[in-house]
């Protein structure tokens, strides 16, 4: 079945591919970095610009790969390209494609495209790198020997295609502060385009209208009605609303659950409540000292006994 591409892919393909310099007409874009929630159509995006890259570039013996930290992982890219070649005798027959169990190649000019798993060595040439899920990599010990590797290639193109994740301190989202500072004209980079789709600071991730402003493909290849029910279950357990808010809305956090909700807890606030009210009590002085890149803070606690109930009070 055909691939018919959606007018944000077509948008990402564009600019990555049809952006060239005056000059010598190769293209400006080196890095590519897409961070776009799960089911939004990335393997399959990557698959075909990987596949151009191996066998329509005009480089000669081009080297691809489809790097991850895990096997698993790193087909989850090579296994639909590999399966368009086996699909399409035509595209095989055209480019001279010899497609293998565990890797391809193009026998008169010894291109090859093969998935690759953790730290590569610095011996690879590579014409085009895909990594996939990059909110996974602990080091950028493979994105960085790839991007060094290209040198000798004319228009190489590093394309990093990734989801959120938890780990704030991890290269991913090192490349994410990057793209941001160039999108703000703060760091200039004539050489990375980057995209995030993701929600808005102040959007209430509770909210359903928010779910299309993160995920371009609904009701393409992730369906509105799964996405409401995701919500729907963050909503309503606190533990799974890092989840969602991670992998369905595309927003960074410092930690896989969450203890508890924190929309039943704005919705105990008070605004009328002043320390004066509570002056002469017995007070519970709560600290969280930052050890890293994180904040200090300090919280206030207080107890009151109403009808037999105990109430707290943080102020």
């Amino acid at each position: 079945m055909p691939i018919t591409l959606e007018p944000w892919q077509l948008f990402v393909i564009c600019c990555a591919f049809g952006w060239v310099n005056k000059g010598s007409r190769l293209r400006r874009f080196r890095e590519v970095y897409t961070e776009i929630p799960r089911k939004n159509g990335k393997s399959a995006i990557s698959a075909g610009v990987a596949l151009y890259c191996f066998a329509c570039d005009n480089e000669f013996g081009a080297e691809v790969y489809s790097g991850a930290t895990t096997e698993k992982q790193a087909w989850e890219v090579f296994r639909p390209a590999r399966l368009m070649c086996k699909r399409t005798p035509m595209l095989t027959e055209a480019f001279g494609i010899e497609v293998n169990a565990s890797n391809m190649n193009r026998p008169e000019d010894g291109a090859r495209f093969e998935p690759l798993i953790g730290n590569p060595g610095d011996g690879s040439s590579p014409h085009c790198a895909v990594v996939d899920e990059y909110h996974e990599h602990a080091t950028d010990a493979l994105y960085t020997t790839m991007l060094t590797g290209m040198g000798a290639r004319r228009q190489p193109l590093m394309w990093a295609i990734t989801t959120a994740g938890y780990n704030i301190e991890g290269p991913c989202y090192d490349k994410r502060r990057e793209v941001i500072e160039m999108l703000n004209g703060s760091v200039p980079n004539d050489e990375l385009f980057g995209i995030i789709y993701t929600v808005d600071e102040g959007d209430d991730w509770t909210d359903p209208q928010v779910l299309e402003k993160a995920n371009p493909n609904i009701g393409v290849s992730v369906y509105r009605e799964f996405l409401l029910s995701q919500q729907q279950r963050a909503k309503n357990n606190a533990r799974l609303a890092n989840v969602f808010k991670t992998k369905h809305l595309n927003i960074w956090v410092s930690a896989r659950s969450a203890y508890f909700n924190l929309v039943s807890w704005q919705s105990c606030e008070d605004k009328s409540l002043t320390l004066e009210q509570f002056e002469g009590q017995p007070c519970i002085l709560a600290f969280d000292l930052a050890r890293k890149l994180d904040m200090n803070s300090m919280a206030r606690l207080y107890t009151r006994e109403i009808d037999g109930k105990t109430h707290y009070y943080s102020v």
